[in-house]
Order: structure tokens, then sequence, then C-alpha cells
């Protein structure tokens, strides 16, 4: 994923540089044409390569693995992101192939970390409100050392553990909440756009139009055991 879209990028910066920068088919510049276009194909022949018939399947097919395995949601996904095509919010939730494999890596890893002393605190109930809206950040930009830094090792480690989804999810927002004093709600919220796969450049295009902007909101709620197994395995 990571070697497709470092390919797309450079193609689009060639293309940016000697592009007369004409209005393309789509309203965008040609330049930000041509990126979509390859960007769309690219997309589209490996996931289609990872899911044999995946475009002829039925949309109930579909949703079955979306919800039951998270290897093949993640390719649904990016599928219908490159397309135009299927929900234009997706939701998931904690019995989910997805989130179970999501959860495990190292940007829920980071969230718990951030908001452990909170969490198990006997008065966590006020201080957790300080900690709506958090914003994991899994890219390299802006271009600073500290963040590169931190984007380095996140890569790595989520490569280390192979996890797909949370290479599917990128960078995400989300808001914590004590529902009791056992239990915790994680609500984590993606927007899947074209400027995202193309690294913040370009215009943001919308559905049905391929690489329209999709949106992840997955809703996670743990208790404290929970939490401890997933931040001290």
């Amino acid at each position: 994923m990571l070697i497709a879209r470092a390919g797309i990028l450079i193609l689009f910066l060639f293309y940016s540089i000697t592009s007369l920068g004409n209005p393309g088919p789509v309203g965008i510049n040609r330049h930000h044409h041509f990126a979509d276009v390859l960007g769309t194909k690219a997309l589209k022949k490996y996931c289609r390569k990872q899911i044999p018939h995946l475009a002829l399947m039925s949309i109930r097919s579909k949703e079955n693995l979306v919800l039951n395995h998270s290897r093949n949601a993640c390719f649904i996904i990016l599928d219908e992101f490159a397309t135009g095509s299927g929900p234009v919010v997706r939701y998931f939730f904690k019995d989910h192939a997805y989130t179970n494999q999501l959860i495990k890596g190292p940007g829920f890893r980071w969230v718990l970390q951030q908001t452990i002393s909170f969490i198990a605190s006997p008065d966590s109930i006020i201080h957790v409100q300080a900690y709506k809206n958090l914003f994991y950040s899994f890219s390299p930009l802006p271009l600073k050392p500290k963040t590169w830094r931190f984007a380095i090792s996140q890569h790595h480690k989520t490569l280390k553990q192979g996890n797909l989804p949370q290479f599917i999810l990128g960078s995400f927002s989300i808001t914590v909440d004590l529902l009791s004093n056992d239990l915790t709600r994680f609500t984590i919220t993606n927007y899947m756009s074209r400027r995202s796969l193309f690294l913040h450049t370009g215009p943001i295009v919308q559905r049905p139009q391929p690489l329209g902007t999709t949106k992840q909101v997955i809703t996670i709620v743990l208790n404290k055991r929970e939490i401890y197994a997933l931040l001290y395995p």
C-alpha cells in the first residue's frame, strides 16, 4: 500500500510540474484528473487481485466479508473508495473483525496510553471529559522532526504487526467517554479522501465520483480488564 501510494505521488508530482493545468472532465485540473485515473486504476487492480471476483459480488456477500473478515474488509473499503460505490459511511463495532484487529494496533494503544490514568482514576468520570476529540497522527505531515519520528515509529510497528486496518485508517479522531466505573466507550472517526491518498495535495471530491470522500465510524466499548489486556499484553 505504501509503495503504491509513493508511486502514485511521484507520477502526480511529475505531471503537476509538466501539465498546463487545463480543466479536466470532472471540473478539476488536468494533472489532478490524471492522478485520479491513475490512483483509481491502481487501487481497483490491487483490491481485485486480493479478492477474486470482487467486482461481481453481491452487496450481501460484500457486507458479510466486511463484518467477518478483517483483511477483506480493508480491500472492499478501498475498492469502494476507488470506484465511488458502496456506503458513504461505514459503521464498525466491537464484535466486527475489522475492529478487533484495529484495537491491537499501535494507534489504539497510543490512545490507551494517553487516557489510562484518567480511565483508572476513581474520579475519572470528571477528568476524562478533557480527552474528548483526541487526534492520532499516522501521517508524517507536517514536515517536522518530531512528526517524522513518531510517524516512522508508528509505521514500523504497524508493518511489523501486519495490521492492515491501521494502514487503511491512517490518522483518526477519537472521543473517549466513561459509561460507568468499569466501561469506557471509544468512538473513532476517520475520513478517507482523495487528499489523504495523495498525501494532502490537490482538491477533495465527493461521491459518487471515484475517490469521493467516505467516512468510517468505529465504536468500541471496553471494560477495564479488556483495556489492561490491550495495554499490557
